[in-house]
């Protein structure tokens, strides 16, 4: 399932907005305080409960079973009729593993905690057929991390418990040898693993110690000996991938923090590719994660505006906001931050941008300075900015400081 509209009203600091036409990947941006993390909450919320009447939202199905428990290709919540089908939907127990027609949330608080210790046992219920509550994925991180240590040991222990007790069942029989047609259950992680932190390598657990090893230079060491963004990373990518999820909806909250931008990158990229036909949300206000998803759904939200009117601002591929952003360049996380952008003629290390960098540092700390090369790149932006910036999409005001020699005309 994905999610195709939302509507969210009278909800302190949202009075009003509407997004739709959501792409496979949404980035929610807006600046400290706009609401970003409050819309989120309170659209998981109404997953809980489809009557609360704040949120309207569309699922658009993604698979025939949805198809089937929607009797159509979408459902909509503001039809009271459909309400319950979507609450008994949405409810149903998961698997822990193979987690289908799902909400993931990623809350912004990963801190990492010790796990405490598993008691072996002699048998267990396979980990990952067990059935878990349905909202297990969006319950704090820090214990789904113990949840897929623990599941990673106790599969591990049965599938080694099982390969034990066959050889022993075929040496009675007089038998030799012994066909050996598994799985390695460490497989996908390993994998996971390499596209994060290579030249780093997974290695076999040490279920003795209870501990999850890497190597690094012919060096095993454990897990927790990992740079804090290191383990950060290795916690959401294995919480992903223990579950596997297929047309789920997954929230993921300012996924910058404590991640380097090539970091971040690689993981939203292996969480991407872990599992099927699943919607992406990342609330986020950083340069770095808004300008590499113009080509996908970038929802600006705005601070409430006088007449009532939609805060989402939504940029689509190929549309002028869009080219207007790229024109921008890295200044569109800036937009989101809430700055007052200054542009001017010249390059980055220009005598212009130490001069002009100089006076504004004594006005306000509140102005970005952006070189934008030539000043025929200034008057094209002119052009950008009185027809689209000027519409205050984002209440930003963007000044221009260029010589005489540019061609505006004086006001």
């Amino acid at each position: 399932m994905r999610l195709s509209r939302i509507v969210i009203k009278d909800f302190s600091p949202i009075e009003f907005f509407e997004a739709e036409e959501l792409s496979d990947l949404v980035v929610i941006a807006g600046a400290n305080g706009a609401g970003k993390t409050r819309l989120v909450k309170q659209l998981i919320n109404s997953f809980q409960d489809p009557n609360n009447p704040q949120v309207e939202f569309v699922l658009e199905a993604t698979n025939v079973e949805e198809r089937l428990q929607f009797t159509g290709t979408s459902i909509v919540s503001s039809d009271i009729s459909k309400r319950q089908i979507i609450q008994n939907f949405l409810q149903k127990n998961k698997s822990r593993r193979n987690f289908k027609s799902g909400v993931l949330y990623f809350e912004s608080n990963r801190t990492i905690t010790n796990v405490k210790p598993l008691q072996f046992e002699f048998n267990y219920i396979d980990p990952y057929t067990e059935n878990i509550g349905w909202t297990a994925a969006m319950s704090p991180l820090t214990g789904r991390w113990q949840d897929s240590q623990h599941s990673i040991f106790k599969k591990i222990h049965m599938l080694r418990t099982q390969l034990g007790s066959r050889a022993l069942q075929l040496g009675r029989e007089g038998k030799t040898e012994m066909g050996l047609r598994f799985t390695d259950p460490m497989i996908p992680f390993k994998e996971a693993f390499s596209k994060l932190l290579h030249p780093k390598v997974l290695v076999d657990p040490d279920l003795q110690q209870q501990t999850l090893m890497y190597s690094q230079d012919g060096n095993e060491r454990p897990i927790d000996t990992l740079s804090s963004g290191e383990r950060e990373v290795v916690n959401i990518a294995f919480d992903f991938i223990l579950r596997k999820p297929e047309d789920c909806i997954v929230f993921f909250d300012e996924p910058e923090l404590h991640l380097h931008p090539e970091l971040l990158n690689r993981l939203i990229k292996t969480l991407r590719e872990a599992g099927d036909r699943n919607q992406f949300f990342l609330i986020s206000h950083s340069p770095e994660v808004i300008a590499s998803s113009l080509d996908d759904t970038v929802i600006f939200l705005t601070p409430p505006k006088k007449d009532g009117s939609n805060q989402a601002t939504i940029l689509k591929p190929g549309g002028e906001t869009t080219e207007a952003l790229n024109q921008l360049g890295q200044s569109v996380g800036v937009v989101a931050l809430g700055k007052k952008i200054v542009l001017i003629e010249g390059q980055d290390g220009s005598l212009d941008k130490k001069t002009y960098s100089a006076i504004l540092s004594d006005l306000s700390s509140d102005f970005v300075l952006i070189p934008s090369g030539s000043k025929e790149s200034i008057v094209i932006f002119q052009k950008v900015k009185e027809s689209v910036l000027d519409k205050a999409l984002w209440g930003i005001k963007f000044f221009m400081v260029v010589d005489r020699d540019t061609g505006f005309e004086e006001n």
